[in-house]
């Protein structure tokens, strides 16, 4: 009899090694014992704390591939993302996402967050035009994400677009993380009065709102502009 619940085996010393977890979670699936969710979060979660893409891979090639445990789960499918984003693995990340039966706004969050991450500009784009086909409405930290790319982007249109996208939820007053983020953007596209603009509708200042459109007027030759900040 098999279990990996904290990682024993018929009252065995706990398997502290992860890749010992794994042979044994793969010996149990290969002899038709399936796992629970629990025991994939287990494994999954100590994959992530232990920051180890391979064991992540081998997770999930078995949760595709050997068990439908996750067929509608989406935590899995985002913790996933999630390790594989984070270690730079988008084409691992993309294969959780086009697996996944479920896609919810986090799952689509951490898609786009991982191509931005990789410097994968274009891409974030389509895959914020593909959420928004599907009726999935972004969020705070999905605006967060794309406004971090637009910097990158030539167009001011697409830029602008994201803007009144953001003004239409009327989330600018709501999140002054967001509206610095807005600043940071306009900012470093050389739209400094854009970027004045949105300063001046935060609901609140903090010290980044007015480091980052200082540090833009300083680095135009605006020191008068600078000084009007203060």
């Amino acid at each position: 009899m098999y279990t990996l619940r904290g990682f024993q085996i018929n009252g065995n010393p706990s398997i502290s090694h992860l890749t010992n977890a794994l042979s044994c979670a793969e010996k149990m699936v290969y002899k038709g014992i399936s796992l629970s969710k629990e025991e994939w979060y287990q494994l999954l979660e100590e994959a992530i704390r232990e920051n180890d893409v391979s064991a992540s891979q081998r997770i999930h090639l078995f949760l595709i591939g050997n068990d439908g445990v996750n067929k509608h789960d989406s935590i899995l499918d985002d913790r996933l993302i999630h390790i594989f984003a984070k270690n730079n693995k988008v084409f691992e990340a993309n294969l959780v996402f086009l697996h996944a039966k479920k896609l919810e706004i986090h799952t689509w969050n951490g898609i786009i967050s991982a191509h931005e991450a990789s410097k994968c500009h274009e891409s974030v784009f389509l895959l914020f035009s593909e959420m928004q086909c599907n009726g999935i409405k972004p969020n705070k930290l999905t605006y967060l994400c794309i406004l971090k790319v637009c910097g990158f982007l030539r167009s001011m249109k697409t830029r602008e677009g994201i803007d009144l996208k953001i003004r239409k939820r009327t989330l600018l007053q709501k999140d002054v993380m967001l509206g610095n983020t807005l600043v940071d953007m306009y900012v470093k596209c050389g739209a400094l009065e854009k970027a004045q603009h949105v300063f001046e509708q935060l609901p609140y200042l903090t010290v980044f709102s007015g480091t980052a459109l200082i540090s833009g007027y300083v680095e135009n030759g605006l020191s008068d502009e600078a000084l009007k900040c203060f």
